[in-house]
């Protein structure tokens, strides 16, 4: 179906995606962005369709997590600080699977992930809080590609709504999911010396932890604040890819000057759509 012709002031051809316009200096429709208010980006619907159509593959809540981490260069010094070196040493990307647990609530676009305190992500994370999220639904072929900020949700939050999320992701964990929590530390060293093989079990085989009782230390909720979303359609012939960007961002970086308008739109909440060569 073609799409109608934009005029000045007008919002036809947009109502898909919230009902708002980007307009350039001269006040015309730009036909290459949309925008879309939080409350119903045009992504978010995308992605919920994707966990709908592949909610029978068990992975498809698995999403790849990246983020930086300083190498430090052991008994080295360098004075040649160019684009990946910081002066802490090389910067390196890290990535790992995590499991999507939903968006922090109805009416966020903030994913949901649990880590441990003890675990190295969460000192990239405190160095560097920005990171990328990759998805792909093999059902339906899609790419979900998600630049962001993190934020840990700690045992010291101080935020009584973001205490009380944290307390309620706890609940909703498996008493095996929770146990995992009373594990030794991650990542270090196997110690089995002068320890028996049921002493050793025993320390991955904790008492249950009761949903109900405080969260750990070691349990961490993290949040995922996404500023970019890039969807790739490889079903189609061909592909379709669209990028969405939240408009603080994408005011930024429009080359002609655009600016946002929308009737009762506040832009630190409105998402901008523009469809890209796959």
């Amino acid at each position: 179906m073609a799409a109608a012709t934009p005029t000045a002031g007008s919002n036809e051809g947009l109502r898909d995606l919230g009902g708002t316009c980007a307009v350039s200096k001269n006040d015309q429709c730009d036909p290459r962005v949309t925008v879309a208010s939080a409350s119903q980006p045009r992504w978010v619907h995308a992605l919920n369709n994707a966990l709908e159509a592949n909610k029978a593959d068990m992975h498809s809540r698995f999403v790849q997590l990246a983020t930086i981490t300083h190498f430090s260069f052991a008994g080295q010094e360098t004075t040649d600080i160019s684009e990946n070196i910081s002066p802490q040493g090389l910067l390196r990307p890290r990535v790992r699977w995590v499991v999507f647990r939903g968006f922090l609530n109805e009416n966020t676009t903030t994913f949901k992930v649990i880590t441990d305190s003890r675990s190295e992500k969460i000192k990239e994370i405190l160095q560097n809080p920005y990171g990328e999220i990759s998805w792909y639904f093999i059902q339906t072929r899609e790419q979900f590609r998600l630049a962001g900020r993190c934020q840990l949700v700690t045992a010291d939050e101080l935020d009584p709504v973001l205490a009380v999320a944290r307390q309620d992701q706890w609940a909703a964990l498996s008493d095996n999911a929770r146990k995992q929590f009373s594990w030794p530390a991650p990542g270090l060293k196997q110690d089995s010396d002068g320890i028996s093989e049921d002493t050793r079990k025993a320390l991955y085989n904790p008492p249950p932890v009761p949903g109900t009782s405080p969260p750990p230390e070691t349990f961490v909720l993290l949040l995922f604040h996404p500023f970019s979303v890039d969807h790739l359609q490889l079903r189609p012939n061909p592909q379709v890819r669209t990028v969405h960007e939240r408009v603080q961002w994408s005011i930024n970086k429009q080359p002609d000057g655009m600016e946002i308008r929308g009737e009762g739109v506040d832009e630190s909440d409105a998402w901008a759509a523009r469809r890209v060569n796959p």
